[in-house]
């Protein structure tokens, strides 16, 4: 059974709201509705629509940024776990500098996540 699936994209085609709607099509999953909306429009952000059926807008500004402040609090966190070469060093001449990128690539991860949440909190505002 096929659904009808509507994405609203940030700065798209306008639609008079603020929002836009890339694509309206049948697919067989949500899945594969957001598979082609990314390809359609990479990257975009996707915001809630406000309205008074919805959450409050002061409400999605705070869960904003209540979870942007615990992001900022992992992301501090995590920097205290940073690799110590103490602790690598036993295990050959390179393999502090590889803990050292795989964890900077994780600190990426929750650095994007931060990003995400300050752009939706823009978005909102």
């Amino acid at each position: 059974m096929k659904n009808e699936v509507s994405v609203l994209i940030a700065n798209a085609e306008p639609l008079g709201d603020g929002y836009t709607k890339v694509l309206t099509h049948d697919f067989e999953s949500l899945e594969e509705a957001l598979s082609k909306a990314r390809t359609k429009r990479e990257r975009q952000l996707i915001l809630p629509t406000i309205h008074l059926n919805g959450t409050s807008k002061h409400e999605l500004q705070e869960q904003i940024e209540t979870a942007c402040m615990a992001v900022r609090d992992a992301m501090a966190a995590f920097r205290c776990a940073s690799p110590n070469g103490r602790d690598y060093y036993l295990q050959g001449p390179n393999i502090f500098t590889l803990a050292v990128a795989q964890h900077q690539e994780q600190f990426n991860k929750l650095n994007e996540v931060k990003t995400y949440l300050e752009c939706i909190a823009e978005g909102i505002a």
